[in-house]
């Protein structure tokens, strides 16, 4: 066990740094282990870079059920987007734009849409939940065109009968 979490602890510091390439086979097999989220949590996703979680929405989303999946987007794709959101707003990254989102996380917002259950039920119910602040508005903006860009690029996003299925 103790080797398990040494391997998961190290997939957690590459994915800090990731850039791009394949990914740790450790990391790959997570979504398939029953307790995927403790194991998840040994890696530290909070100090993901913005590629990594990227690439973890990628296997996550295409490799998980909805609800499992809106386990992955609430806690850690809903928590990177919010501390991206928070720095560019205090000035703090270094490569200040203007307060736009990582095109990243953008991107893995759009991935997240494959399963429009877990995306509404993961990202948007929770973001709806907090109080009001100016920087919602523009994320609530940035989300609406991004389900209006993919809706009409693939396929219709069947919202109310998924997202109200418990």
């Amino acid at each position: 066990m103790f080797r398990a979490n040494d391997s998961r602890c190290r997939v957690g510091q590459v994915l800090s740094r990731y850039k791009s390439g394949p990914l740790p086979k450790p990391f790959k097999i997570i979504p398939t282990l029953p307790a995927w989220a403790r194991v998840l949590a040994l890696t530290h996703p909070e100090n993901w870079s913005p590629q990594g979680c990227y690439a973890a929405t990628r296997i996550f989303v295409s490799m998980m059920k909805p609800p499992q999946a809106r386990v992955f987007l609430e806690g850690v794709l809903l928590d990177a987007i919010r501390e991206d959101i928070r720095l560019t707003k205090e000035g703090t990254r270094k490569a200040k734009n203007h307060r736009k989102l990582n095109v990243h996380y953008y991107e893995s917002l759009k991935r997240a849409l494959y399963k429009p259950a877990a995306f509404f039920k993961g990202i948007v119910f929770p973001l709806l939940q907090v109080r009001f602040r100016p920087w919602l508005v523009r994320f609530c903006f940035m989300l609406r065109s991004c389900v209006i860009r993919r809706d009409a690029r693939c396929r219709k996003l069947r919202l109310l009968p998924q997202c109200w299925r418990k």
